[in-house]
C-alpha cells in the first residue's frame, strides 16, 4: 500500500488530466478504480512498486508513477497526431541527457528545459523514441559501455564513467539488457577478434 499526499498528488492529477479533459482544474479527485480489478492498473502499480523498492534511478520511479496515475483515469490513447514543435522540445532534453550521461535527472528539471508538463514529457518522449526518459538514457548508457568494454577499459573504469554509482550498479544494468556480465561480454569480445 502507498500513502500519498492529497495536495500534491492533486498536481499530479491536475498535470495528467488537464492534458485530457479540458478545463479540468480539481484539487485532487478520489480514484475510481480498483487495482485488483484492473490489471492495466495492477502492471502499472507493480512497475510503480519495484521502482521504489529497487536500486533505481529517482527518474525512473517518478515516470513509473506518472504511469500509474494515468493508468487509474484513463486508457494510453494509440494514435496521437505529430506535433513539430513538441519533438523538438523532445529532442532536446534528449541531446541534454545525453550531454550529461553520468548526472542524475529529475523528471521536473528535464519537463522544465521541454516546457513542458511532466506527463506531456514522458508522452511525448515515448512517443518519439519508444520508451520513456529513463529506460532510453539506460539503453545509451549500456550501448556505451559495449564500446568501452571492447576499448578495454576496465569494467569498474567504465562504470565510472558512464555514471553508474559502483561497479555492481553498472553490472546489474548490464546484464539486465544483454543477458550476460560485462565481464563476459568483455572476454567473449575479445576471444571474437
Amino acid at each position: 500500500m502507498l500513502f500519498a499526499d492529497t495536495l500534491r498528488m492533486g498536481e499530479i492529477q491536475r498535470d495528467i488530466l488537464s492534458d485530457k479533459v479540458r478545463g479540468y482544474s480539481q484539487d485532487y479527485t478520489p480514484f475510481m478504480n480498483d487495482v485488483e480489478r484492473n490489471p492495466h492498473i495492477q502492471s502499472r502499480f507493480i512497475t510503480l512498486f519495484n521502482a521504489l523498492v529497487s536500486d533505481t534511478s529517482p527518474l525512473q520511479a517518478q515516470v513509473a508513477f506518472y504511469d500509474f496515475v494515468e493508468a487509474c483515469f484513463w486508457q494510453r490513447e494509440t494514435t496521437n497526431t505529430p506535433d513539430t514543435a513538441k519533438e523538438a522540445n523532445v529532442l532536446r532534453v534528449r541531446d541534454k541527457m545525453l550531454d550529461e550521461l553520468t548526472q542524475l535527472h529529475q523528471l521536473d528539471d528535464l519537463a522544465n528545459e521541454a516546457g513542458m508538463s511532466r506527463y506531456q514529457l514522458i508522452r511525448a518522449f515515448r512517443q518519439s523514441f519508444g520508451l520513456p526518459p529513463h529506460a532510453y538514457l539506460m539503453d545509451e548508457k549500456i550501448k556505451r559501455a559495449k564500446v568501452l568494454l571492447r576499448e578495454g577499459l576496465e569494467i569498474a573504469d567504465v562504470a565510472m564513467t558512464l555514471g553508474f554509482s559502483d561497479q555492481a550498479h553498472f553490472q546489474r544494468h548490464f546484464k539486465k539488457k544483454l543477458a550476460v556480465t560485462p565481464k563476459y561480454y568483455q572476454s567473449h569480445f575479445v576471444d571474437a577478434s
